[in-house]
């Protein structure tokens, strides 16, 4: 979700730089930090900043103080959505296309911010950080997203932005698309990725002449509520995640 349909990974750089100084991080190791722990959960996040800065360091504390102020920005300026994710979301929606949502992020914290965007009712199953054991790289939660929709992981697509994302999904044996955002792709990325695309409306092209969606009844298929769609199932089977 964060750095591919919403443009909350900028928010976070901002926070971390604002944060930082107060927890005693230097801002010329604000980033390194932030590019460890892009794509990770609370508990991996705090155990690459007890490595890369020592065990005694709040990283409790300061995560919270980071994330208190992501919300304040978010709440005073809106949720930015990434250029695309509208239109991909509605475009493999009317086709039938099963949608999950496997965010790094806590599961209540996905579904409000989505819900504030206005793109929570596209997806059929939302899995966060918290609802896993193992974060990202691990193939948990892409696993668990896969069993949620009822579809194979060989069978499935995932775009990710992150090292931590791409690493995971194709480890659960998903084809994975890559849209980089604060990292850029690495001579691994392009390894472990089926693609690598500048945005998502390359991603919706891509998907347009690759992918295989079946939907006996795509003509009668409106254009969600708003409503969370978690756990619904359909009679189509599609071979699509995002």
């Amino acid at each position: 979700m964060d750095g591919v349909l919403l443009d909350t990974e900028s928010v976070c750089r901002k926070a971390w730089y604002l944060c930082g100084p107060q927890y005693g991080i230097k801002a010329s190791s604000v980033e390194p930090l932030l590019r460890k722990c892009v794509g990770s959960n609370q508990d991996k996040m705090k155990e690459t900043l007890y490595l890369e800065l020592g065990k005694d360091f709040p990283a409790k504390d300061f995560l919270q103080a980071a994330a208190e102020e992501i919300q304040r920005e978010l709440k005073r300026d809106g949720i930015p959505i990434k250029e695309g994710a509208p239109e991909i979301l509605t475009s493999l929606y009317q086709q039938g296309a099963r949608l999950a949502l496997a965010s790094s992020t806590r599961t209540s914290q996905v579904e409000e911010e989505l819900s504030r965007a206005g793109l929570y009712g596209y997806f059929h199953y939302v899995i966060g950080g918290d609802r896993i054991k193992r974060s990202k790289p691990d193939p948990e939660i892409y696993l668990k997203a896969c069993q949620g929709l009822g579809v194979l992981p060989e069978e499935t697509y995932a775009v990710e932005d992150s090292y931590n994302g791409v690493r995971s999904a194709s480890r659960a044996g998903l084809k994975t698309l890559m849209v980089p955002d604060i990292l850029e792709p690495t001579e691994e990325m392009e390894e472990l990725a089926e693609g690598i695309f500048r945005d998502l409306f390359g991603v919706k092209s891509y998907l347009e002449q690759n992918a295989v969606i079946w939907n006996t009844d795509s003509k009668n298929v409106s254009l969600p509520d708003g409503h969370c769609h978690t756990d619904r199932r359909h009679q189509r089977a599609v071979r699509e995640d995002l």
